[in-house]
């Protein structure tokens, strides 16, 4: 099987497993479907934030006065280093 075939199989199986889902959930549909939305705005809230603060992260992490950044002259004295090492 092709890998566009195995993911179409995969993606029937996932639509019919949540179908089957919603037929046999304890709750009633408009419950279920509060419940969706409640769980799709937490996960894209929390989404939001990871995606601001990796931002803000990499912001910080190329400040110029940053000491985590090396100069790049730095890491090809530590390449060639090494392979002087090696020999």
């Amino acid at each position: 099987m092709s890998s566009e075939s195995e993911m179409k199989w995969f993606c029937l199986g996932v639509g019919l497993g949540f179908g089957v889902g919603f037929l046999f959930a304890p709750k009633s549909g408009v419950e279920i479907r509060k419940l969706i939305q409640s769980k799709t705005l937490e996960s894209s809230d929390y989404l939001r934030n990871q995606a601001v603060n990796a931002a803000y992260a990499a912001a910080d992490a190329l400040k110029p006065d940053n000491k985590t950044i090396r100069p790049r002259n730095e890491s090809v004295v530590s390449v060639g280093a090494g392979s002087v090492a090696y020999e």
